[in-house]
């Protein structure tokens, strides 16, 4: 319990801090926009292929865009998760109820990401080696996932890869809400696998922490 307080006022502080500073929030934002906007028009022809699931990349991409800048910031800092969903909860097929859905999954992935970035950050002597650590899970997490492409157009490989990292069910999870709707296997399977990766990586930081604390 007092864990989840903590948590809740750490999280408090931070949304003040992005209130009270409003720059921050500007270039939370910016990296995800410009992100959307080159890979939206830089694979856009990749939509007209026969078996392609939508033939509009820019909401193909959008999710995979959201979860690679939830990745990128959860790693060092959890409180902008709720702002970096707010430019892109428009347009959801799924109505009001995927809106409220992309949040939940959202939050449930960032948490993850946190514990890992706090993991290797306990884990680290020195910021440069927390850095190096970031990258190294940073780009394959994302390229190893269906953030771009979708599964059934990897190589068989990197297609049974994707299935056991955590991005690859969020992206799954919240472009079904974008271009299906409510597709209740594909959101469950998505939830299920967060939740579960939230407690290893949970209880993961938990014991680095107190190794770190006991030395």
């Amino acid at each position: 319990m007092n864990t989840i307080k903590q948590s809740v006022a750490i999280g408090v502080r931070g949304i003040r801090h992005l209130i009270h500073h409003p720059i921050t929030m500007v270039f939370t934002l910016f990296n995800p926009l410009v992100w959307f906007f080159i890979y939206g028009q830089l694979f856009k022809g990749v939509a007209q292929i026969p078996g392609f699931p939508t033939d509009n990349y820019t909401l193909f991409v959008l999710p995979g865009v959201l979860g690679i800048a939830i990745l990128s910031v959860t790693l060092f800092n959890a409180n902008n998760v709720v702002i970096i969903g707010l430019p892109f909860t428009g347009g959801l097929a799924a109505g009001w109820i995927g809106v409220i859905l992309v949040y939940i999954l959202s939050i449930m992935f960032g948490f993850s990401m946190t514990c890992l970035g706090l993991s290797m950050s306990l884990a680290s002597n020195t910021a440069w080696e927390f850095f190096g650590m970031v990258n190294f899970i940073q780009l394959p997490l994302f390229f190893m996932s269906s953030a771009l492409f979708p599964q059934d157009f990897m190589p068989k490989w990197l297609s049974v890869v994707a299935q056991f990292n955590p991005l690859s069910h969020y992206v799954n999870a919240v472009r079904s809400l974008y271009i299906d709707g409510l597709d209740w296997s594909v959101i469950g399977l998505a939830a299920g696998v967060l939740f579960l990766f939230n407690i290893l990586l949970f209880f993961l930081v938990k014991t680095i922490y107190r190794k770190v604390v006991a030395v």
